[in-house]
């Protein structure tokens, strides 16, 4: 019989979670303390997660999922998320860290308006960017092929989403209308 236990945490000198190790424990002698699930972080300057090694059981092909599932954040001058890759992580030669090409399952952006809105160019969404654009694929997922994603939200005076436009691929965009009553309650979502 195997259970799951938090088995270390450690903390950085400012109280953020440095390294979580989840380890299954065996319950019989001579039993190995396998790694269920650890995240080695690291932070920038500004207090912000920069990265997350990941490493997951070694389940069901041993040795597959050590550091495939990483994460690395990036963020703008207000310290909004505005990138978030997943895939190998590895460092450069001065030290920074990045997420291997032929190794990258995912890659979100997001293009914020000066409310954090995701709405690329200006405050109407007419820009030519997405808000928000996710590539899958790649080194990994979706069996190799490369799907992105688009998103552009459009809000209106009172900062409320009106309007969500989405397309995926070559696909044709869908765009969902909401409308909202005059308290402001979401009366229709498309």
């Amino acid at each position: 019989m195997h259970r799951a236990d938090r088995s270390r945490t450690s903390l950085d000198r400012f109280g953020r979670v440095k390294d979580l190790h989840y380890r299954r424990v065996a319950s019989g002698p001579y039993q190995p303390q396998d790694t269920l699930y650890r995240a080695e972080y690291t932070y920038d300057a500004a207090g912000n997660r920069r990265t997350a090694k990941i490493t997951q059981a070694e389940e069901p092909t041993p040795g597959v999922w050590d550091n495939r599932r990483s994460q690395l954040h990036t963020y703008n001058a207000l310290g909004q998320l505005t990138g978030s890759h997943v895939g190998k992580l590895a460092w450069d030669a001065g030290g920074a860290p990045f997420i291997d090409p032929a190794e990258a399952w995912r890659e979100d952006q997001w293009r914020l308006d000066a409310l954090g809105n995701w709405n690329g160019n200006g405050g109407d969404g007419s820009g030519p960017l997405p808000g928000r654009v996710t590539t899958t694929g790649g080194g990994g997922g979706a069996g190799g092929a490369t799907v992105v994603t688009a998103r552009r939200d459009i809000t209106d005076a009172q900062n409320r989403l009106v309007t969500q436009v989405v397309q995926s691929g070559n696909g044709t965009p869908t765009t969902v209308h909401l409308a909202f009553d005059a308290a402001g309650n979401l009366t229709c979502d498309g």
